[in-house]
């Protein structure tokens, strides 16, 4: 213990290096690092591509997951709007009230 004291006192051994730890930066780096932020910089959020596609689907959320056009089709379907839809029902009206009316002349005639 003695010895390791003495060497200790006397600096004798190990010394811890005292100059600078890290290299400086060479100018091949610093060039690569401007030119890839520069090329990053302007698309910062993304690529046109990528916006137009965040976008879209923004859109598509909005619209409970329907594009604008058939957005507009739903909207026109609702309610009476839709002629089609009421043409249908009209015609399923039609039959029920038929079929009640010839089961009514049948249990007339045979029922009684």
């Amino acid at each position: 213990m003695n010895q390791a004291e003495f060497y200790r006192g006397s600096d004798v051994g190990n010394l811890p290096y005292a100059g600078s730890m890290q290299a400086p930066m060479s100018q091949n780096l610093s060039t690569g690092l401007n030119t890839q932020a520069a090329i990053a910089q302007p698309d910062l959020y993304g690529t046109p591509d990528v916006l137009a596609g965040q976008q879209a689907a923004t859109s598509m959320i909005q619209n409970q997951g329907l594009s604008p056009e058939l957005r507009s089709l739903y909207q026109q379907a609702q309610g009476d709007q839709n002629p089609y839809l009421n043409s249908i029902i009209d015609t399923s009206n039609h039959i029920g009230t038929d079929a009640d009316h010839i089961i009514q002349a049948y249990c007339f005639s045979n029922c009684t």
